[in-house]
């Protein structure tokens, strides 16, 4: 049976990250029962329905740039246009947004 989100168009976005925030987005999603991807998309679309400012996050700036990897979300085509559209207004890049909505989704969930 074929799901009806598979025929969503998708685009892959890779950022890069440290382990440590890795770990803790796998703990996260492990806690929710999701794969990283789709705990990454949630967080995306919770932060842009929400339209919050970013929570702090209690993470040291060593533990999100060390050791940094690649990580790939695939995500809708129009989550992606709303990242970059929201991205633009607060005058930052998508990755930084990416790492915003991540960490807020972090520090609420602690």
């Amino acid at each position: 049976m074929q799901d009806e989100n598979d025929n969503i168009e998708r685009t892959p976005i890779q950022f890069r990250i440290s382990d440590t925030l890795r770990e803790l987005i796998d703990e996260d999603a492990e806690k929710f029962g999701l794969s990283r991807n789709e705990w990454l998309a949630e967080v995306v679309d919770e932060f842009i329905t929400n339209g919050d400012d970013p929570v702090p996050c209690e993470i040291t700036a060593t533990a999100l740039l060390s050791n940094r990897k690649a990580v790939m979300v695939r995500l809708p085509d129009s989550l992606v246009e709303i990242i970059d559209e929201l991205a633009e207004e607060s005058e930052v890049t998508r990755t930084v947004w990416l790492m915003d909505a991540v960490l807020t989704s972090l520090a609420i969930n602690a």
